[in-house]
């Protein structure tokens, strides 16, 4: 059997754009890579020559929206809301292909939440600015993953991302993109 997996609620939404903060122009991340708006990577055929907050909060729905088709891909076990969150927030901010969220992963998948929350934490301790922040935020909103394991009350409202989606394909990928 499956398991059920929700989507991404606004709370956890608005975390994650608050941990990644936005940035109306270009800069390069601490591993060199180009990113705008909610911690977006750009790649090489986008360009934005009038990057609005509207633009910003698009890309950022695709993204966790890929994001989100990999963890269900991958995920093998049932999560709480919160829980789910915190996973998406931990695959947004390291990636679908890092090893991190490959170990937490994989203990997620065992039942071994303690472990996966111990890889967590091992991952927000890295001495990175964005991982620093990750943390203080963290502490701020009591949205972390230690609480997402340990208080399954938390529920936020179900995001409905559908018609941004819509509006996305219409124009702001080049036609054939992947999303």
């Amino acid at each position: 059997m499956s398991p059920t997996i929700p989507p991404l609620s606004l709370h956890g939404l608005e975390f994650i754009k608050r941990m990644q903060g936005l940035a109306l122009a270009p800069y390069r991340d601490e591993s060199g890579l180009r990113v705008i708006g909610y911690g977006h990577v750009l790649n090489d055929y986008e360009s934005f020559p009038h990057f609005t907050r509207e633009i910003a909060e698009t890309l950022l729905i695709v993204d966790l929206l890929q994001c989100q088709r990999e963890l269900k891909r991958r995920l093998q076990v049932t999560l709480n809301q919160a829980q789910y969150d915190a996973l998406v927030s931990l695959a947004f901010s390291c990636g679908a292909a890092s090893p991190a969220l490959d170990t937490v992963l994989t203990h997620l998948n065992h039942q071994r939440f303690a472990d996966a929350l111990s890889a967590w934490e091992k991952y927000s301790q890295r001495p990175r600015t964005a991982a620093r922040r990750v943390r203080k935020i963290q502490n701020q909103s009591r949205l972390s993953f230690a609480d997402a394991m340990k208080d399954h009350r938390r529920l936020g409202t179900i995001l409905h991302v559908e018609p941004t989606v819509q509006r996305l394909k219409m124009g702001l990928y080049r036609a054939g993109a992947d999303i």
